[in-house]
């Protein structure tokens, strides 16, 4: 038993001597893997974005030195540079914001129709349905004088003299693009954004309705967005004094991405093209109100209005550029936009003419979170042991929460069948530049 402690003591001081030799030369090696240089140590002028994604590769080649990202001088500010490049995810991590703004700009048709239908709209109505081949363009009353008596006598043939065929309206709002836009112009221009449905007035003051809708445009590249939605809306209005609209619409989207990885010497990369694609949905209701109010020749009044958005977008794993593609993970965005203003207009009688000028001004407002991130990391990262992976966090462009909209603008009427219009529209920002707008048009009716 004797011989027992003693081994066991001897057994304690060895392992004791060990700790103590062992501790300090871990702590040093810890301290100079920590104090090694990396590629991004010379470079002071990255964003935040940038940044956390120099991190996170910094991370991946201490782990895995295969990566051709990792080849090489790690230590060279400048090949750092080239694959901060190669890999800018910014476009992708902005899918589901593009989304966002999609879903906001396909709101607006039905609210058209909505305030076609407080104007006296009945029957069929094209009156917003805009048809463009090049830089021809057919607007929305030239479509309605064309299209309205061949079918109309369809929907009144269907109807088949209801007592309530005046009240059941059918319209189709949006716009068609086909071909360029621009002489060289190589970029694929075609686009569609429609929404059809069918509403009813319950009474003289009330109306509510159904309708479909589906946009695709591919100039928004490198993200190619196309949505299905379907909305339910509603008005309630008294001429001349005030009027209260609704609705709430969900949508599918699919959402296709093509990202440029430009050629590199520093790197020694070849030009290449990942693509990625991935499904996403759409939920959004608006609600607004506002007065009409009329004295002699002046039309005024001040409005509200809430607008919510929501998407998603799943995971976009990219193929077709070795090392060099990417995988962002799910992303979601949400707005909640409050907004006030007032308009004003007058219509002043001329010997051979009307023109009615009016003015628009409202203040915007997005009260949600903005703070949302998106992970990133190289699709053929392999992760940890554990097969787990430390993505890049990233942040994704948002436009600034408040901002003011303006808009001028004047209508010309010289007989029932001759008007023209022109429009300027400024969108100001607390954080970004001012972004103009200027719309003029000559519309003829034609009668059958």
């Amino acid at each position: 038993m004797a011989q027992l402690r003693s081994g066991l003591a001897r057994a304690s001081v060895l392992l004791a001597a060990l700790v103590c030799v062992l501790v300090p030369l871990s702590s040093r090696a810890i301290e100079r893997a920590s104090d090694a240089p990396t590629a991004t140590d010379d470079l002071s002028d990255l964003t935040g974005n940038q940044r956390a994604l120099a991190d996170y590769l910094n991370r991946t080649c201490a782990g895995d030195a295969s990566l051709a990202l990792c080849d090489a001088d790690d230590t060279a500010p400048d090949r750092a540079r080239a694959a901060l490049d190669a890999l800018d995810p910014s476009s992708l991590i902005d899918a589901a914001n593009s989304a966002l703004d999609l879903a906001a700009l396909e709101n607006q048709s039905v609210l058209r129709r909505l305030a076609a239908l407080r104007a006296g709209s009945r029957g069929v109505d094209f009156a917003n349905l805009t048809l463009q081949v090049g830089d021809q363009q057919l607007a929305g009353p030239s479509v309605n004088a064309i299209s309205t008596p061949l079918v109309g006598k369809v929907f009144d043939g269907v109807l088949g003299g209801s007592d309530n065929a005046d009240r059941i309206g059918v319209f189709t709002n949006g716009a068609v693009r086909v071909g360029k836009t621009g002489v060289g112009d190589t970029r694929a221009t075609d686009a569609i954004d429609l929404d059809t449905g069918v509403d009813y007035r319950v009474r003289d003051d009330l109306a509510v309705g159904i309708s479909g809708g589906y946009s695709h445009d591919p100039s928004r590249a490198p993200l190619d967005l196309a949505a299905w939605r379907g909305s339910l809306y509603g008005t309630y209005f008294v001429p001349n004094r005030f009027h209260v609209d609704a609705l709430v619409t969900y949508g599918a989207a699919d959402v296709d991405t093509t990202r440029v990885v430009g050629a590199s010497d520093t790197l020694g990369n070849p030009n290449s093209i990942a693509k990625a694609d991935a499904g996403g949905r759409q939920l959004s209701g608006v609600l607004v109100g506002a007065f009409d109010w009329r004295y002699g020749p002046w039309a005024f009044g001040p409005r509200v209005g809430a607008y919510y958005l929501d998407t998603d977008v799943g995971r976009l794993d990219e193929t077709g550029a070795g090392d060099y593609d990417l995988s962002v993970g799910n992303q979601s965005a949400q707005s909640l936009r409050l907004n006030a203003g007032a308009r004003i207009g007058v219509s002043v009688r001329l010997p051979w003419m009307v023109v009615t000028p009016r003015l628009d001004a409202d203040y915007v407002h997005d009260v949600a979170d903005r703070s949302q991130t998106v992970d990133v990391r190289l699709a053929g990262d392999p992760g940890t042991d554990d097969g787990d992976s430390i993505d890049a966090s990233l942040r994704p462009t948002r436009t600034d929460p408040g901002y003011f909209v303006w808009t001028v603008g004047a209508t010309a009427q010289w007989t029932k069948l001759l008007s023209a219009f022109v429009s300027y529209r400024t969108y100001a920002g607390a954080d970004a530049p001012v972004t103009k707008e200027l719309m003029w048009g000559l519309q003829f009716k034609a009668t059958p």
